[in-house]
């Protein structure tokens, strides 16, 4: 995979070297250069959104990833080979050895590459009901939510997109319980984190996150060495 020297946050400085990163923020002057970068089918899908929202967070997601594949893979953003999976979820067109993930939340996206399984996910804080909790965490992690240097709604974030990037990264998302996800370590100081993803073969993740104001934004990827 080529690589792209100008990492741009401290998550991407702390990732292993197959996984780069690519965060996209709102900018009402370059709509039109970023929707002369979609494909015709999407464009289409996002012109059928009926909120702006919707509509600001598709773009922002699919410019965040054509704009990270074209430097990896020496094309122009309009070129990059992606397309949607049956699961919803969009890939590389072709493999190219590499896996992608998406995240958007209100004004801002991101995408993540790498030549192993990865999920990226933007988690807004806060207050979430107690309902949540009990569909998040199992009982063994409810001690998370007591970190030190976090309050109990930043820290529920925190495992909530901790799990949903593990869960995108073995290609489920939350059609899957994140129940299944065990946070097998956490590590608030260091932002780093390790999971265990169960149901079928056990699989090990390992987790860089950074909080931006009321966001976190958490990388997971399969553990291991690929070098």
């Amino acid at each position: 995979m080529a690589k792209i020297e100008n990492r741009e946050s401290e998550v991407e400085h702390r990732l292993p070297a197959d996984a780069l990163l690519r965060r996209v923020r709102w900018d009402a002057a370059q709509v039109e250069a970023w929707r002369a970068l979609l494909s015709e089918a999407e464009r289409g899908r996002l012109d059928g959104y009926g909120v702006e929202k919707r509509r600001r967070e598709f773009l922002l997601g699919r410019v965040a990833a054509r704009q990270l594949l074209a430097g990896v893979l020496g094309c122009a953003p309009a070129e990059a080979p992606m397309e949607v999976a049956g699961s919803g979820a969009v890939e590389v067109r072709g493999g190219h050895g590499l896996r992608l993930s998406i995240s958007h939340t209100g004004a801002e996206a991101v995408a993540a590459v790498a030549e192993r399984p990865v999920g990226a996910d933007l988690e807004r804080i806060q207050p979430r009901p107690e309902r949540l909790h009990r569909f998040l965490l199992a009982e063994a992690e409810r001690p998370l939510l007591e970190q030190r240097a976090l309050s109990a709604d930043a820290a529920f974030a925190l495992c909530w997109a901790l799990k949903e990037a593990t869960l995108k990264a073995l290609g489920c998302g939350l059609r899957r319980s994140p129940k299944t996800v065990r946070i097998a370590k956490l590590n608030a100081e260091a932002r780093t984190a390790r999971l265990e993803a169960r149901g079928g073969e056990t699989a090990s993740f390992e987790a860089q996150f950074a909080r931006d104001g009321k966001l976190w934004l958490v990388v997971a990827y399969e553990a291991g060495d690929r070098n």
